[in-house]
């Protein structure tokens, strides 16, 4: 009862609103803040930021790459990837986590005036860095390894 209520006191009018407005479910809404959350943990100031890039990249080729959806469907028995952003389009079927409030805000306002970045990384403080290009990604994380600042990835 008490997660129902609370749910009902963030999914308010407002939120059904603007989720309609963006031609989103409920459910597509707390399942793209879910990887928000997990991606920008408790930096609620990058979250926007992380919502524009994964906009950016559905827009682009369909795939939000998140590197959390990875490891997800490593729980279930007989995992069909079907949570892998990496090699499925769109949204993983429903959230991986609850997503605060701030996440679910940034999902239906992400950061205006960013349309152009695909790409960001984190160092081992929780520090983001946004890229437009890949190849400026790579730099950053090959300059983050060799400061000894870098966290783990998907791809290492």
């Amino acid at each position: 009862d008490k997660m129902i209520n609370q749910m009902n006191r963030v999914i308010d009018g407002e939120v059904i609103k603007k989720a309609k407005e963006k031609g989103m479910s409920i459910n597509e809404v707390l399942t793209l803040a879910s990887v928000v959350q997990m991606e920008a943990g408790l930096d609620t100031e990058g979250m926007s930021k992380v919502a524009a890039v994964f906009y950016n990249r559905l827009a682009a080729d369909g795939k939000l790459g998140s590197s959390p959806t990875c490891y997800y469907g490593d729980s279930f028995k007989n995992d069909d990837e079907r949570y892998d952003t990496y090699k499925i389009k769109g949204l993983p079927p429903g959230p991986l986590c609850s997503p605060g409030k701030e996440a679910i805000k940034a999902v239906l306002y992400p950061e205006e005036n960013f349309s152009d970045y695909l790409y960001f990384v984190t160092d081992k403080n929780g520090k983001f860095y946004f890229h437009k290009t890949y190849a400026e990604q790579t730099a950053t994380v090959n300059r983050l390894k060799q400061e000894g600042n870098w966290i783990y990835e998907y791809f290492d």
